[in-house]
């Protein structure tokens, strides 16, 4: 299975995904729907081979005949169908319950048949949904890793900046020595900020992110997909990581002993503690 498919609720969007609001309530509504056949159809059973999946049992005779009738005719019902199936299948899903569901909907839809060309609308849309549900995921985790390489050295100047923005004030309150907060105060001022020392440490963070985008059905990180993976973590880097990672405290020290304007500490190098502790803190989206 991809998807839990006991959602009778809407969760929190994003602000930008009113679209992706109404596929969600495209799923919900299917499990509500079938629900509602199984209550008011006392004699009703489920398949014998134990399937309970929505975008099955929608498919099966007595039910998608109701459906049909419930939803006002035979194209709404494979619209609000490949709308459902938007979320109740991932990117990248291979699961027994895509298989069959394509199967079946193919089946009702005529895809491929071209006979029938009233259909076409609905076998186009689904063919397109499919084969990006079949074979893009792969070329998007390549993308988002050239856009995390790609855009490395601006975005760790940026976590470099907030992190001497949130520790000078706690170093001048302390009473740090005057000569280490001056280094501080000059870090980008008089020449770019260097963070080739932060290459490795990113790279551990990067592909924490990477395994969520191949498993999707884990988190909420990349729900804006099939966004383009350079917008994706444009918006989520800038918008939620980098305000996380700051807001831990050995974090922001690592960091700024990393790029060498801190005093290192006595154990293990800047960059090696850095990188473990990005593969242990709290990431906003990806599951613990």
């Amino acid at each position: 299975m991809c998807f839990p498919h006991d959602r009778t609720t809407t969760r929190t969007q994003p602000s930008s995904a009113r679209a992706q609001q109404f596929i969600v309530t495209a799923a919900a509504s299917f499990d509500q729907l079938i629900a509602e056949y199984v209550a008011s159809h006392p004699k009703y059973q489920y398949p014998a081979n134990g399937d309970r999946h929505p975008a099955i049992l929608a498919q099966v005779c007595d039910i998608k005949t109701w459906l049909i009738a419930r939803l006002g005719g035979f194209e709404k019902y494979l619209t609000a169908l490949i709308d459902a199936a938007r979320i109740w299948f991932p990117p990248g899903c291979r699961g027994r319950e895509f298989r069959i569901f394509c199967y079946m909907f193919e089946g009702s839809a005529n895809v491929g048949w071209g006979n029938f060309p009233e259909m076409r609308p609905y076998s186009d849309r689904y063919c397109s949904w499919a084969i990006g549900i079949r074979y893009s995921l792969r070329t998007l985790v390549t993308r988002l890793r050239e856009t995390q390489e790609e855009n490395f050295a601006q975005d760790f100047a940026h976590l470099v900046q907030m992190s001497k923005e949130r520790f000078l004030p706690a170093a001048r309150l302390v009473g740090m020595n005057s000569s280490e907060i001056e280094r501080l105060e000059r870090l980008g001022q008089d020449a770019r900020i260097d963070v080739h020392a932060l290459r490795d440490p990113a790279s551990g963070l990067w592909q924490r992110c990477v395994d969520e985008y191949n498993h999707p059905q884990q988190g909420e990180l990349f729900e804006g997909w099939p966004d383009p993976p350079a917008k994706l973590w444009d918006k989520y880097f800038y918008e939620e990581l980098a305000p996380t990672l700051v807001g831990d405290d050995e974090v922001v020290r690592l960091v700024l002993q990393t790029v060498g304007v801190l005093p290192l500490g006595p154990l293990r190098p800047a960059a090696l503690a850095l990188r473990a502790r990005f593969l242990e803190i709290s990431l906003p989206g990806l599951p613990r």
